[in-house]
């Protein structure tokens, strides 16, 4: 039975893909280029965080980039303006901007970010009320949305079940069937893996991939402002970067058991652990119940997501609670963001100072 869904649910986005491949249904181009990032698998495949590193590498090679998100789970309706991109950071509430886009804009002040259904409204926001002028347009999880064209279609693998291992949902995590990535002109493995890096050159030798890698992970006070300075080699100092003592993790995210085993191998103790559905919004009972398992265990600190961070509420918590966080890197940059520029016709424009 699962196979049956599978194999109907992969008709059925075949068969969408190729209505807009041929003209079917209406791809609409925006008024900068854009560059899409996404994924085929659901969930978890850290697409926000690979947004984020693609707008702070052309932020530095002197590219503005907006950054237009669907929003997912915000309450509010409208196109919305989240960030202008004056170093204000959010001008909305998470409940309005959707927990995604609010963390971009908190983590990337001078990056518009902009909230809609349709990107193309989205993109008009985006030009006619941020305080700066995008360059380009990054869509974040935009790789199944084909009502946009785009000059870069960047597909994220994950090493530990590369798309050509997995099945389409519900069997397996695929939201398309492997074919699809064919749309893709380039490939972004999240994780130092050269076995899955040669295999996208057989399969698809045209196309590059670029390997991320994660920064050393950092951890900070809810309520404090999100570092902007991660923690280097060179900058060991630049905030509190490990968590001391035991303590009770706590999630809603798409694979919460990825952040508990990140959380051990960084040398965190934990005593228990608690997850919750993706993009779940916390209420204070929610609070109460992870204080009480987290008291019962023993634990004297609560530790969760920088996702689910921006969600919880701002009462209730009787015990300090940690915000445990890492950002992407990849190891050729200057690479990376060139051959962005030339897909995007934007290599006239001088590299930052």
């Amino acid at each position: 039975m699962l196979s049956i869904l599978g194999s109907t649910w992969g008709s059925l986005t075949s068969c969408r893909a190729s209505l807009y491949e041929t003209g079917w249904l209406p791809c609409r181009n925006l008024e900068r280029p854009v560059i899409s990032i996404g994924a085929l698998s659901v969930g978890g495949a850290g697409k926000t965080p690979t947004t984020a590193l693609i707008a702070s590498l052309l932020s530095e090679a002197g590219v503005q980039p907006a950054i237009l998100s669907r929003g997912y789970r915000r309450k509010s309706k409208a196109a919305l303006l989240v960030s202008h991109g004056d170093d204000r950071g959010p001008i909305v509430s998470v409940d309005q901007a959707g927990d995604e886009p609010f963390w971009l804009a908190s983590v990337l002040p001078t990056v518009p970010v902009v909230v809609a259904k349709r990107r193309e409204e989205a993109a008009h926001v985006a030009l006619t009320a941020a305080a700066v002028t995008p360059d380009v347009f990054l869509l974040d999880d935009g790789f199944q949305h084909l009502r946009v064209a785009r000059n870069a279609n960047l597909l994220i693998v994950n090493p530990e079940k590369p798309f050509w291992e997995d099945a389409l949902i519900p069997s397996g995590r695929l939201r398309e069937a492997s074919t699809a990535a064919t749309r893709a002109n380039g490939f972004l493995i999240i994780g130092a893996d050269t076995e899955t890096g040669m295999e996208l050159h057989n399969r698809f030798p045209e196309h590059p991939w670029f390997e991320l890698t994660r920064q050393a992970p950092c951890c900070w006070s809810l309520g404090q402002e999100i570092p902007r300075a991660w923690p280097t080699s060179e900058n060991k100092g630049a905030t509190e970067t490990r968590l001391k003592g035991s303590a009770f993790a706590f999630a809603g995210i798409a694979r919460p058991e990825r952040f508990f085993e990140d959380l051990e191998a960084d040398g965190v103790t934990l005593k228990g652990q608690c997850t919750f559905p993706d993009h779940h919004e916390f209420r204070p009972q929610d609070v109460t119940r992870v204080v009480k398992m987290a008291q019962k265990c023993g634990a004297d600190t609560l530790v969760t997501t920088e996702k689910d961070a921006v969600r919880l509420p701002s009462k209730g918590l009787r015990l300090p609670l940690k915000v445990w966080g890492y950002r992407l890197q990849t190891s050729s940059p200057e690479t990376l963001v060139s051959w962005l520029k030339e897909l995007t016709g934007l290599s006239s424009l001088p590299d930052a100072a």
